[in-house]
């Protein structure tokens, strides 16, 4: 079971998650300062609910999320690769994301950390690049779709706790990678982002086929 650092972590992230742009990172309500429409109204999908400033390359095709598996982007196979031992399906709570698929794929104790896949049905990732969250964030690529690489604001290499990507996927849609560690310093910043972008890459790629 993750030890408590493991579920502070979990609680940062749910907050980055949660908050597009909060006035404080400690103590207080978090306030969002963008507003994220319904799933499955006009305005999720509009030009007009996007931010400003962000252009993002077009996608190899239009993958569609609605109906997939979060736990099961990843084949037996991959996961023994990867020492996954346990693909563990969840719904989130927070109110951004309301009731949005999850799947936490959980390595071995031994190995201390976690893999996250979020399927988000009611934003694009546009707002992830936007500024306005209290993420550091900057626009990659991932088996070939227009991605964000975020992680919370001001983490430093030696002391982060987790590493994210949001996969453009469809209009109005993205999944959401994320590698979480249940202890400090086992992994450079750098590190945990190259492997949750190599599990969001043999995810996508299997996607896309």
């Amino acid at each position: 079971m993750p030890n408590k650092l493991g579920a502070a972590v979990a609680s940062a992230v749910v907050l980055a998650m949660a908050c597009a742009a909060c006035t404080s990172t400690s103590g207080g309500v978090a306030v969002p300062v963008e507003n994220t429409p319904p799933t499955g109204s006009p305005e999720s999908t509009s030009k007009a609910s996007r931010p400003s400033g962000v252009e993002l390359p077009p996608r190899p095709k239009e993958i569609k999320i609605d109906a997939v598996d979060p736990c099961k982007l990843l084949t037996a196979a991959q996961m023994a690769q990867l020492e996954i031992n346990k693909a563990e399906p969840r719904t989130s709570d927070v109110s951004v994301y309301k009731g949005a698929k999850e799947c936490a794929y959980l390595v071995s104790d031994a190995g201390g950390y976690r893999y996250l896949a979020r399927l988000i049905t009611n934003e694009g990732i546009e707002p992830w690049l936007s500024g306005k969250r209290n993420v550091d964030a900057e626009q990659a690529t991932v088996a070939g779709y227009a991605a964000a690489r975020f992680y919370l604001k001001g983490a430093k290499q030696t002391t982060a706790v987790d590493c994210s990507v949001a996969v453009d996927v469809a209009s109005g849609q993205h999944i959401w990678f994320s590698m979480v560690v249940n202890t400090r310093g086992g992994f450079t910043l750098d590190q945990m982002c190259q492997m949750n972008e190599h599990v969001a890459d043999l995810a996508i790629t299997a996607l896309a086929k």
